[in-house]
Order: structure tokens, then C-alpha cells, then sequence
């Protein structure tokens, strides 16, 4: 009789086992996806956020001028001269003026390969 409740013993014991083990899987698992999901994300509203976005140069800049960027016409400098209705890139927000950049392709930049 000892033998069958040693035996009950070792299962019973394996058995809360692994239930410890998948409830600690479970909240160290749990843990992690909510520590990634708390990270900082990229600013996607405000001024923040227009950094990378792309707008329209109402008239040349040189290197001052206005953009047309989200529906808003900004006040803008350009890193380099920019013809009017050319795309620009915001690079950086300063106050209510943006530093842009020229968007169009650069004139030797190889176009994308043909696929056969």
C-alpha cells in the first residue's frame, strides 16, 4: 500500500510542477509584452511628428520660403535652393519654422532594376 501512495506522491508532485512552471511561463511571457508595448514610439502627432513627411515648396527657396506640409502652409528653410512646386522632406522643426530638404531624386540615381 505504501508503494501506490508514493507513486500518487511523485505524480501529484509532477503534476503541480508543471502548473508552476506554465503560470510562470504565462506571466514572465505576459511581462514582456508589456514591456514592449510601453516603449517610447515615434512622435506621431504635433510638430514631432512631421519630421520624415512630405510636403510641396509653394514658391523656389533660397533658402527661405513656404512649404505646403499636412494641409498648413509653414514657414520653411531649405538646406539647399529649391525650385517652387518641388517635394520636400521635414528634416527638423524649429519653433513654427521647418528645415527641409529637396525630395526629388537625385539626377544620377539609378532607377529601379527591371524584373524579367
Amino acid at each position: 500500500m505504501r508503494l501506490l501512495f508514493d507513486g500518487l506522491f511523485v505524480v501529484g508532485a509532477v503534476l503541480t510542477l508543471a502548473v508552476v512552471w506554465t503560470l510562470l511561463a504565462s506571466l514572465i511571457r505576459f511581462q514582456r509584452a508589456m514591456a514592449a508595448h510601453a516603449r517610447p514610439k515615434k512622435a506621431v502627432s504635433g510638430v514631432e511628428g512631421m519630421v520624415g513627411e512630405l510636403g510641396q515648396a509653394v514658391a523656389p527657396l533660397e533658402p527661405e520660403g513656404k512649404v505646403f506640409v499636412h494641409g498648413e502652409y509653414w514657414d520653411a528653410v531649405a538646406r539647399s535652393s529649391v525650385p517652387g512646386g518641388a517635394p520636400v522632406r521635414v528634416v527638423k522643426v524649429s519653433g513654427g519654422r521647418l528645415e527641409v530638404e529637396d525630395a526629388r531624386p537625385a539626377p544620377n540615381a539609378p532607377s529601379a532594376p527591371l524584373m524579367h
